[in-house]
């Protein structure tokens, strides 16, 4: 599948799979009506968001935006580098007392779901533009990958 956020090749920076890891989780956040988390390359970790929301766009309420947002880093990097990417987070343990196997058809149906949102052309260019602003800087503020994502909006409505 091809991929605006794909690395382009052998001279791409090291740090690019895991800048459009962290990007993504972003763009999910902002999809499913949260804002954006500061993002940084040094703090290890995923900036999941832990706040409450009623859930929007894909999310239908609270955990499906948790759910979706925690896999959607994970979904951007394996379409960008053809790998499996392990999830950030065990998702299953939000659902159930550590029976995986009970909570794997939702899992299942919420990675899908989450696997829209990550291939949706518009938000594929804002992972990239957050994602090589993120390799750049090293770390962006909430104000800064707004900013980003708002400039990369208005030229993909412009067909730029």
């Amino acid at each position: 599948m091809s991929s605006d956020c794909a690395p382009r090749g052998p001279d791409e920076h090291p740090l690019l799979p895991r800048a459009i890891h962290l990007a993504a989780h972003a763009v999910a956040a902002s999809a499913c009506g949260l804002p954006y988390p500061p993002l940084s390359l040094s703090a290890s970790g995923c900036p999941l968001t832990r706040e409450a929301s009623v859930g929007r766009g894909p999310a239908r309420n609270p955990l499906e935006t948790e759910v979706i947002v925690a896999l959607a880093g994970a979904e951007a990097e394996a379409i960008a580098t053809g790998a499996t990417v392990p999830c950030c987070a065990d998702v299953a343990q939000w659902i159930t007392d550590g029976d995986g196997a009970e909570a794997e058809p939702f899992i299942e149906w919420l990675r899908l779901k989450t696997a829209r949102t990550v291939e949706h052309p518009l938000r594929q260019r804002l992972i990239a533009a957050i994602a090589q602003a993120l390799v750049s800087r090293g770390a962006l503020g909430e104000p800064e990958v707004r900013a980003i994502a708002l400039d990369e909006t208005g030229r993909y409505m412009r067909g730029q």
